[in-house]
């Protein structure tokens, strides 16, 4: 074999304990291989360094041949029937030596061994045999002599003598089997002599054929000549020259490959389906037969074996026989080369080679990580990758990189990684790798250097991540090739997403050469390619859009990037703030939703059917839909808010400007109290739109009024309400009323529920209901004169007013000592003029205006007022004990004039309100009303009620319920050393309102409890 380089010899077999593993024989590494061969019992593995190297199998030694690159020939080994061809004298040589005689001055080209007969073969095509003759395998037999002269003359022969059959014939290969030979002559037949009991010699059972018999001329189904032919114990294979394989011979362990057991006494071809008939896709390159099993190189170098495995000999994971070629499944990922057998051991060699380059291209500044996928690599310090340029320029000069060793264990398959060194110019190089340092692969594999790209312009600059876009990047030094890639890589967060791409090339237009002087074509380079479907597992809809950074790869590795960036979105518009506004108020809308990001072409599309009458060609009027649209700049906030200022579709625009070009003057029902649209938002100026469309409406604004003008406290939380005469525009849910002072120091915006009011037939009133609570009062930071800040913020009007109620506190102590005590029933019998006696105390009020914006933006005109007064505390209580009918005298702060109420109200869903006075001292006395029937109420006394007795909450259980419960309403309490039991529902809360809405009680909120005896004298101690 020519040019065999270093690489790897596996041998495996010789094993009836199941099968052997399929491992390099490690000496042989790194050693240049000339060739590989065996037979029955030896195997010979040659070198350039060393002449030969012989692995003698230890059962079956026999002897060997061996030719030298020059021609000449050695054997050693068993001469028993002069076999070794040195003559009667040398009946066993155990080191090679040179065969002479016949041969001297002779260039050996093939040598064969049999089991005890010896053949080799010149470069004139001329064949020498010797050693057992018996079987007539040696050929010299004369057609001229009798059996028996034949028989002395051909039953040994101790030194070469040429084969006179094919002086005019000349050979082209042979083989020797155990006791028969064969060849193929340069015509491409097929002859054979020496033992044929099995069938093997081709042309039927014969004991002995003493001299060469032609089997075929040429293949029978393609009369393609045959190109090699291999012996084993009792079977042949030959192959044509277009890599069918052909066998006969002994079959016993299914060598021949034809699916069955049965000899074939001619040739027979070899099948995928086994049947002799059919076709095959095989085609085999080299074939080797050993004593029952055959091996088979195809044409991609994969081997292939089957026969006999009693020994593991197959390379298969079984000890099972294989009736047809089967794929040695252990060297897949490797090339075979060569493959021979001793009769119970294989040996293939797989060379150092280069399969495949990823990738065969990358850029002339280096640093690709290119991957060499081949056989006959192993792990070592002394890898070596050289890129040879393939011109004689002046630039042109080797560069070489040290490569690395990766083996992939799933697939089996060896590689050498190696970043490219830089190059001084583009086109191919030859690679070649040594895996010793100095012998080289000789592949002729080429890598390609190319121009380092660059990438300009991306055409558009985002996509939604679920629907695939066309998208084209282009650049400079573009080409074709078919690992062209577009890669999108996060700008901020991890991920990136790789797609393939293609290359395009279109005249865009002319220009004149500086060279030539002539017109030539301008081209648009640019590389296409589909956006890709964005993983959520990538990228989640919160961290949407996704920035990404444009990068081309020529090689599909070596990404070039662009400082343009690409966007991922789901542009998503959900609902807008306000989502109306009136004809004449100037807003800015809010566009909610997700995914949002500044394009650059935002805009918003305000459009509303509208149909026009027009007369067609015979003059008759028909209806032509003229839609209506307005197109406004829509401006990024976040990615959830865009803003938008609406146009105004009455007054002046101030700045708002329709962008829709060439658009006429708007058309609606002027009429009309409110105009529904439709708004949708581009991502592209106009060009397409985003989802669904919102709903929008304009409205001509509602007037707002106060029923009666309210007042509460600084607290908060007082109803007021607004109406209009107005329902036309509709009934909004943004409604919102601010709460102000003129002096501006005090704003608030509050909610308001709006609702259209029905009469009780379920019949609109025509009235437009606005209702909310007031908000606390608290007063704003302002500024002084001077600019500095009065440290008001979070102060109330309360503590504001604070220093002037301690400046009066001294008066008041004053006026409560001269005031004589009121007495339990006066307060009642008092008339209205007696009671009105004037305070000391007034009510500190503070006014603010109220106005009501119908869309939450937009205010009115001022719409009403309400009046703050200090919220009011009870600090003291003038009994914890009272009866029915009692006057209770309530002391506290901020109590003024007025009206005020007092609330009677228990844990057990008692609740009274009646009405107090304020007395001259600022106290409010109220008479406590019947709350509870009296515990001692004679039979009769249910339904009776007095005047008294107005007012007076509900029982909460019935009689039945009452005295089933009695035990879960008495409380336990210590008094005077003595233990009582009292009612628990008779232990009520006490509050104050001045506006019969708002009430409130002790200071801080804590409630004042009190107990209430049905009278005086009925409350009942037990002692314990």
């Amino acid at each position: 074999m020519d040019d065999l380089h270093s690489g790897d010899v596996f041998g495996w077999g010789d094993s009836k304990d199941g099968p052997s593993n399929l491992s390099p024989n490690l000496p042989f590494r790194g050693d240049q291989l000339t060739n590989l061969c065996g037979g029955y019992g030896s195997a010979v593995i040659i070198s350039p360094t060393v002449t030969t190297f012989t692995k003698m199998s230890k059962r079956h030694a026999t002897h060997a041949l061996a030719a030298t690159t020059s021609g000449e020939l050695y054997s050693w080994g068993n001469s028993k029937w002069g076999q070794v061809g040195l003559g009667a004298k040398a009946s066993l040589s155990s080191r090679p030596r040179r065969v002479t005689a016949a041969l001297d001055g002779k260039v050996v080209v093939q040598t064969s061994c049999g089991a005890s007969h010896s053949a080799v073969l010149t470069d004139t095509g001329d064949v020498y045999t010797w050693g057992r003759g018996f079987e007539g395998q040696t050929g010299h037999a004369s057609k001229a002599l009798d059996d028996a002269t034949n028989d002395i003359i051909t039953s040994v022969q101790l030194l070469p003598k040429c084969v006179s059959s094919f002086t005019k014939d000349p050979v082209a290969a042979i083989s020797c089997g155990y006791n028969f030979t064969c060849v193929v002559t340069k015509a491409g037949g097929v002859w054979s002599w020496g033992e044929g009991g099995s069938g093997q010699l081709g042309f039927g059972r014969i004991t002995k054929q003493s001299v060469p018999k032609k089997v075929l001329d040429s293949c029978p189904a393609t009369s393609q000549p045959f190109v090699d032919i291999s012996c084993g114990w009792g079977h042949t294979l030959a192959l044509t020259s277009g890599g069918e394989l052909y066998s006969w011979g002994l079959n016993t362990y299914g060598q021949l490959g034809l699916g069955d057991t049965k000899a074939r006494q001619e040739p027979a071809r070899v099948t995928e389906d086994a049947d002799e008939g059919g076709s095959s896709s095989l085609r085999f390159s080299k074939v080797t037969a050993s004593t029952n099993y055959s091996l088979a190189i195809d044409s991609q170098e994969c081997l292939y074996s089957f026969g006999c495995n009693s020994s593991s000999q197959l390379g298969h994971p079984d000890n099972k026989h294989r009736f047809v070629p089967t794929f040695v499944d252990g060297l897949k990922s490797k090339r075979v080369s060569l493959a021979t057998s001793t009769g119970v051991e294989t040996y293939a060699f797989t060379p150092t080679g280069i399969y495949n380059v990823d990738p065969p291209l990358g850029p002339i500044s280096g640093g690709s990580k290119v991957m060499f996928n081949g056989g006959g690599f192993w792990d070592c310090e002394d890898i070596v990758v050289r890129f040879m340029p393939q011109t004689t320029a002046k630039k042109a000069v080797t560069r070489a990189a040290v490569g690395h060793f990766s083996y992939d264990e799933e697939t089996g398959k060896q590689y050498v990684m190696v970043k490219t060194p830089r190059f001084a110019m583009t086109g191919p190089v030859t690679v070649e790798i040594s895996m010793n340092g100095t012998d080289f692969t000789k592949d002729k594999n080429q890598f390609t250097y190319f121009a380092d790209p660059s990438v300009g312009k991306v055409t558009p600059t985002f996509c939604n991540k679920t629907v695939p876009e066309v998208i084209e990047v282009d650049g400079t030094h573009y080409f074709e090739s078919p690992l062209l890639k577009v890669r999108f890589k996060g700008k901020s967060t991890k991920g990136q997403l790789i797609v393939p791409a293609k290359f395009k090339s279109v005249v865009v237009g002319t220009e004149i050469s500086e060279e030539t002087e002539e017109e030539v074509d301008v081209y648009r380079k640019y590389v296409v390619c589909k956006s890709p479907l964005v993983p959520t597992d990538l990228i989640s809809e919160d961290q949407l859009p996704w920035e990404t950074k444009v990068a081309v790869a020529l090689n599909g590795i070596d990404f070039k990037t662009t400082d343009k960036t690409f966007i991922f979105h789901n542009f998503t518009p959900f609902a807008l703030f306000p989502s109306c506004a009136p004809f004449t108020g100037q807003c800015c809308v809010q566009v909610k939703g997700k995914s949002f990001f500044d394009s650059g072409k935002l805009v918003a599309k305000f459009s509303w059917p509208w149909t026009t009458e027009v007369a067609d060609e015979e003059g008759n009027l028909v209806e032509v839909n003229e839609p209506q649209i307005i197109l406004l700049p829509a401006v990024f906030v976040d990615k959830n808010t865009l803003n938008v200022e609406v146009f105004k579709l009455e007054g002046e625009q101030d700045g708002i400007v329709n962008l829709l070009e060439g658009a006429p003057a708007l058309k609606w029902d002027e009429e009309s109290d409110y105009l529904d649209c439709s708004v949708e938002i581009s991502m592209d100026g106009g060009e397409t739109y985003t989802g669904d469309g919102l709903n929008f409406r304009y409205y001509r604004e509602p007037e707002f009024g106060m029923e009666q003008e309210k007042s509460g406290p600084m607290s908060g939380e007082t109803a007021v309400e607004f109406t209009s005469s107005s329902v036309a525009c509709g009934v909004s849910n943004e409604a919102v009323v601010k709460f102000f002072t003129e002096d501006g120091r005090f704003e608030s915006f509050v909610e308001a529920e709006c609702k259209e009011e029905f009469g009780e037939e379920g019949e609109s009133t025509g009235v437009l209901q606005l209702s909310c609570v007031s908000p606390e009062f608290v007063l704003l930071e302002v500024e002084g004169e001077e600019g500095e800040e009065v440290e008001e913020e979070g102060k109330s009007a309360e503590e504001e007013k604070g220093g002037e109620e301690e400046e009066e506190e001294g008066e008041d102590e004053e006026k409560e000592d001269s005031e004589e005590p009121v007495e339990d029933g006066e307060a009642g019998d008092e008339d209205e003029d007696a009671a009105a006696v004037i305070p000391t105390k007034k009510a500190d009020i503070t006014k603010v205006l109220c106005m009501v914006a119908f869309n939450g933006v937009n205010f009115g005109e001022v719409c009403g007022s309400f009046d703050y007064y200090p919220t009011p505390t009870i600090t003291k209580l003038s009994s914890d004990t009272v009866s029915a009918g009692s006057t209770l005298t309530i002391e506290g702060e901020n109590f003024f004039s007025g009206k005020v109420w007092v609330r009677f109200d228990n844990k057990y869903g008692v609740d009274t309100v009646v009405e107090g006075k304020v007395a001259s001292s600022g106290d409010v006395n109220v008479v406590v009303p019947m709350l509870l029937e009296e515990e001692n109420r004679e039979e009769g006394d249910e339904g009776e009620e007095g005047e008294e007795g107005e007012g007076r909450g509900e029982e909460k259980k019935g009689a039945e319920e009452e005295e089933e419960e009695e035990e879960e309403l008495l409380l336990e309490g210590e008094e005077d050393g003595k233990v009582a039991k009292k009612r628990a529902d008779l232990r009520f809360a006490v509050t104050v309102s001045f506006n019969e809405t708002n009430f409130s009680g002790q200071e801080e909120t804590a409630e004042v409890e009190w107990v209430f005896k049905g009278s005086a004298e009925e409350e009942e101690e037990e002692e314990v």
